[in-house]
Order: structure tokens, then C-alpha cells, then sequence
């Protein structure tokens, strides 16, 4: 910001999870001391994590097919002194597991941040403290840092955000994910670890350990690109290069290795913007010439499910209220001409029995059968799975705007409250008169949950929010409760249809009435179940 210039070995940026690849270096470095093993079961060395999927493994957490949940709400600090120690914040805010291992690949930064909690547990060092010992300091990385709070004459680069047609500063806030998205550290310390892994360094790994680094030990697809211990495969050049990406707190930053050529490449700036570009056309010396398309207008898919449709991305959250947010990241992914498929305004043409090509980046998109034979498709960092009919945002939407205006109609009737407690007598057409009263006060309820849930998910979903980001606000368990209440409301109203209907046909209509408003309330229940939305799980 005070247009300083950037001296490639003392400015320090924040780079996030370019940090994940120093957390598997030092995972690796363990396991060849004998202190780890990649592929024993953790699930006895800590409570954190359960045996629910059978067995989970470090190589599974470090390739991010743990099955790991997602998680956003209450996951980073304001200030350092914020901060929660590895093993405490894990504790409190470790997510569930949600699927079997081994079946998907979903970046987890809880899944690496248990990596590093497993370290401490075997060394009995704090994860910060033991990276640099057995990582930093032998490679000299004397510049990088985990810890939020360096020597106050560090040069650290000002993150800054483009809004309202002006780059912003960005005053930096604090992952409590240690291990797996803070890194502090400068252009000249990553390339150490760079030409270590690359052969033309400090020899920190043996040759087996760095093979996990630089080759692909996960494929979901086999036209698809591989995942190795801290690195995503990328789809150019010839061979394909891997990558990292970091955009976060005003800063980006992308680390990419062409292991073939020897070569890497570590770019960071103090704004946030889309990395992509800039590394695909310093990469485009690296690749080799195109080959001609070959004519695919003939070639027949080879899929037992239709690809059209609507999907949602993977990485999101499945045991808690934040589901919701995958209301959000659906994509619809429908026919073009010649049998090509668009999805979202980019054109895939077919290129073989289960893949389409798009020409001008030479992206894939393909499809397969993924856990319990639920359709997935996956196009570069995205694995997307196919949703039925009745779980596409349309539908839910409808479902929940229906469910808001029959509690609004039911909850706020014209006619206004009863007088002299009038509802509790047995006087009047219907009777007795509680029942309808508690199912109105329960439909109020739900009424006030909804708009108050609209509320919270627009402020999480534009991450303006900092008591969501940072905490869990009171108000947040208050309004967990109103479905709660309501549901004990509800049980009571139908627990009083059977007097009211044993009143006579004299009341029919308010008879009805009232069974459907009860109907509707319990049908209601199951919904929020669905939605994570009955209970305090946040």
C-alpha cells in the first residue's frame, strides 16, 4: 500500500493453504522417522474422529478423501490472541464424517488440521514449534512462519480488495485451522522448499516420500486429474503440472510444480484476484502444440444415467444448518447443439464414452458413478453429484415459500387473538379451542424461524458476518430454538384433535382447518430434519 517494492527474501505474504504442503512435508518427514505411519488407523489415537466409515488413515486426511465434513461458522479469529490452541479448537469444532474414505476427493482444511493434531499427539510438540524444527530450519526457510503474530519488524505485504471500483485494504483475520490455511512467508523461502522436493536442493525427504508429493496417489477418474499428498494435477502442459491455490485476507498466491522439466513456479500478490490466467500463459511455453481435435460428432456416450440435469458441488456441509448453503451452489448442466453439453455459458464437446472436452482450454468434464451409485461429475477442482428431481433449488424453494405462507396465513390470522381467554373454553362452534390456539402459536414460530434464518444465511452466504465467521452468536441458539418450541406446540394441537373432531359436524370447516394446519406443522418437522435444523448442531 505505500508502494513499496517487494524484496523476494524479507516481504512476507500471507499465503494460506499454500501451508498444506509444508504440513505434508512434515507428516513425510515423521513417517520416515518412524513417529507416523501414512496408513495406520488414527480413529484410537484421538477422540476427535470416530470410526463411524470403518478405519481412517494420515494418507487419507492429507489426499482429502477422508470423508470429512465442511464447516465455515465459527471457524477464524479477529485477532491472534483469538486464537484457540490446535487441540481445543479441534474439540469443539472438529466436523462429522460424512461419507466413506477413499470415495471422493473434497478439500478439507479440518482434514489437514487433524494431520497436524496427530503430530503434536506423537511428539508431544506444539504443530508450530515442530514444523519448524523439522521442516523450516533445515531447509533455511528462516522467513516463514505459522504463527499469526511475527516480529513486529516483518515486512508483510497489505492484502487489498477490489470494491467499488477501488482496491480496498484488507485487515487480515485468523484461520483457527492452523495446519492447513496460515502461512507467513516469502518467495525465497518457498523456492527452498521447491528445489528440495524437485532434486536441486537441501535433501530434506527420501526419494519415496518426495514420489507422494509429485505423482497423483488419487484419480476419481481416469481422464480426470490426480490429487497427489498436498497438490491438485492441473490439465496443462503435456505432462500436466500440479498446484496449489491461496485466496484469502486480500492476498493470492499459487504454487505450481512441473515435476517432469524440474521446474516451479511461485507466484503471490497483495489483491485478490484469479490466479488462473496468469499461470496458464506462463505456462504456455511449457506445453507441447495441441494435437488436432479428431472428429467427435459420432462418438456415443457411454453412461447408464443422463447427464442433464441439476447438480451441487460436494464441498458442502451435510451434517450441519450450513446445508443450506448448497441451496446456493447448484449448477444445471443441459444439452447443446451436436451433442454438446453447457454448463454454466462453457461448451463441452463429446470426446469419448464418458467425458467432454472444451476446446479452448483443453478442460474435461466427465462423469461416473460415485458413493452409493450417485451420478458425479467433475471438472477441474469441482466434483459435482447429481440431485434428484425433488433436491434441486426450484423445488426446496417452492417447498419452503409454501411452508412460510401457510404459517404466515395460520400464525397471524385476521380475526386477531381471543378475548378473556375464550380459547380455553369449551364454549363456541369448535371445541375445545386450545388446540388451534397452540397450533397457531407454533406456526407463529416457525413463521419467525424462517425469516430469521433468511436473514443469517444472506449475511454467511456474502461472509460480511463477523460474529458467524468468528463465533457463534447467542441469537443464533435462540433461533434454533423456535422450531423446537414449535414442535412441542405441534405435538400438543394434535394430541387435541381427537376432542375437537369428538365435538360433532356442527364445526366442520374449523374442524379441518385445524387438522390441516396440524398436518402441515408436522410434515414440517421432517423437512428441518433434512435441512440439519432441529437441534444446536452449528
Amino acid at each position: 500500500s505505500g508502494r513499496n517494492a517487494v524484496d523476494t527474501r524479507s516481504t512476507l505474504f500471507r499465503t494460506g493453504a499454500i501451508v498444506r504442503v509444508l504440513t505434508a512435508t512434515l507428516a513425510l518427514r515423521m513417517a520416515e522417522q518412524g513417529t507416523l505411519d501414512l496408513d495406520s488407523d488414527i480413529t484410537g489415537l484421538t477422540s476427535l474422529i470416530d470410526d463411524s466409515f470403518g478405519p481412517l488413515t494420515l494418507r487419507q486426511l492429507l489426499l482429502h478423501t477422508a470423508g470429512i465434513d465442511q464447516r465455515r461458522i465459527a471457524t477464524r479469529a479477529r485477532r491472534p490472541d483469538e486464537l484457540l490452541p490446535l487441540a481445543d479448537y479441534l474439540a469443539r469444532r472438529m466436523p462429522d464424517r460424512v461419507r466413506p474414505a477413499d470415495r471422493l476427493s473434497v478439500p478439507s482444511a479440518h482434514g489437514y488440521s487433524l494431520v497436524g493434531r496427530i503430530c503434536e499427539l506423537v511428539s508431544d510438540r506444539d504443530f508450530g514449534l515442530l514444523l519448524e524444527q523439522e521442516v523450516l530450519t533445515p531447509l533455511g526457510m528462516s522467513s516463514t512462519t505459522v504463527v499469526s503474530s511475527p516480529v513486529p519488524n516483518a515486512r508483510i505485504a497489505t492484502g487489498h480488495r477490489w470494491m467499488a471500483e477501488r482496491w480496498t485494504t484488507v485487515w487480515p483475520d485468523f484461520a483457527q485451522t492452523t495446519p492447513a490455511s496460515t502461512l507467513l512467508t516469502s518467495a525465497q523461502d518457498i523456492s527452498l522448499w521447491m528445489r528440495a522436493v524437485l532434486g536441486d536442493g537441501t535433501r530434506l525427504l527420501q526419494p519415496e516420500s518426495v514420489s507422494l508429493l509429485l505423482e497423483p496417489q488419487f484419480r476419481l477418474h481416469e481422464s480426470l486429474p490426480g490429487r497427489t499428498l498436498a497438490l491438485r494435477e492441473g490439465s496443462s502442459p503435456d505432462p500436466p503440472g500440479l498446484y496449489l491455490y491461496s485466496v484469502e485476507n486480500g492476498t493470492s498466491a499459487v504454487l505450481v510444480l512441473l515435476p517432469a522439466r524440474r521446474l516451479g513456479l511461485f507466484a503471490a500478490f497483495n489483491g485478490e484476484i484469479d490466479l488462473r490466467s496468469l499461470v496458464e500463459a506462463l505456462l504456455e511455453p511449457f506445453d507441447s502444440p495441441r494435437r488436432r481435435r479428431e472428429d467427435t460428432s459420432d462418438t456415443q456416450l457411454g453412461l447408464d444415467f443422463d447427464p442433464r440435469g441439476t447438480w451441487r458441488d460436494t464441498a458442502v456441509s451435510l451434517a450441519t444448518p450450513e446445508k443450506l448453503l448448497g441451496l446456493v451452489r447448484q449448477d444445471r448442466i443441459v444439452p447443446a447443439e451436436d451433442g454438446a453439453l453447457l454448463w454454466r455459458q462453457r461448451v463441452f464437446q463429446p470426446e469419448s464414452s464418458s467425458c467432454f472436452l472444451e476446446s479452448s482450454s483443453g478442460v474435461r468434464l466427465c462423469f461416473a458413478r460415485g458413493p452409493g451409485s450417485r451420478p458425479l461429475a467433475m471438472i477441474g477442482d469441482l466434483v459435482l453429484e447429481k440431485l434428484v428431481w425433488y433436491e434441486s433449488r426450484p423445488v426446496q424453494v417452492f417447498l419452503w415459500v409454501t411452508f412460510t405462507a401457510v404459517f404466515l396465513a395460520a400464525g397471524w390470522s385476521r380475526r386477531g387473538p381471543p378475548h378473556r381467554h375464550e380459547a380455553l373454553l369449551p364454549e363456541g362452534p369448535l371445541a375445545p379451542h386450545w388446540p388451534l390456539g397452540l397450533a397457531r402459536l407454533a406456526a407463529a414460530l416457525h413463521f419467525v424461524f424462517i425469516v430469521a434464518l433468511v436473514v443469517v444465511l444472506a449475511m454467511l452466504s456474502r461472509g460480511d458476518s463477523p460474529n458467524l465467521l468468528y463465533e457463534i452468536p447467542p441469537y443464533v441458539a435462540l433461533i434454533l430454538m423456535l422450531p423446537l418450541a414449535a414442535g412441542v406446540l405441534t405435538l400438543a394441537a394434535a394430541m387435541g384433535l381427537v376432542p375437537v373432531w369428538r365435538a360433532g359436524p356442527s364445526a366442520r370447516g374449523q374442524q379441518l382447518y385445524l387438522a390441516l394446519l396440524v398436518v402441515s406443522l408436522i410434515a414440517f418437522l421432517p423437512f428441518l430434519w433434512h435441512w440439519n435444523l432441529l437441534g444446536f448442531r452449528v
